[in-house]
């Protein structure tokens, strides 16, 4: 039996780690010029993990549901760029179920929300450990089904 030098180990270790972390970076804009001008068809498309650049727009970005644990970076609720143009959302549901829909641990950052709603289905399960910064949110709610989220 031929054995690996000691020095190979760690080295296939973090190949193996790096082919199963690749995160993708998609980018939308509802004036075009981006990979997506529907923020909810770029949310459908991520995988667990990815990054979702949302461009500033006069135009809100409606209503959403997030089912994954992602990263959202918006423009700022009140930006000071070249177009002061923020990423606006309607309403922003995070959406919990006993299958593959769990958006805890996700990332939501300069957006401007009317309403943030951290539910789940009648599983009863809570969406968990968000992070949220720069944002200015109207509403938000983090209860349902007699179950609280933790780690807002």
């Amino acid at each position: 039996i031929q054995y690996l030098p000691m020095k190979t180990i760690p080295v296939l270790f973090l190949m193996l780690i790096s082919l199963t972390s690749m995160a993708t970076i998609r980018t939308v804009n509802n004036r075009g010029g981006a990979q997506f001008t529907s923020l909810q068809a770029a949310l459908d498309a991520a995988t667990v993990g990815d990054t979702i650049y949302v461009f500033g727009s006069v135009v809100s970005y409606g209503d959403v549901t997030v089912r994954k644990r992602l990263i959202l970076i918006g423009a700022g609720y009140k930006p000071i760029n070249q177009q002061n143009m923020p990423s606006t959302i309607g309403t922003m549901s995070l959406f919990r179920d006993t299958g593959s829909s769990d958006p805890s641990g996700s990332v939501i950052s300069g957006f401007s929300i009317s309403s943030l709603y951290g539910y789940q289905s009648t599983s009863g399960f809570a969406v968990n450990n968000i992070r949220l910064f720069r944002n200015y949110i109207r509403s938000l709610n983090t209860a349902g089904n007699n179950t609280f989220a933790s780690g807002w």
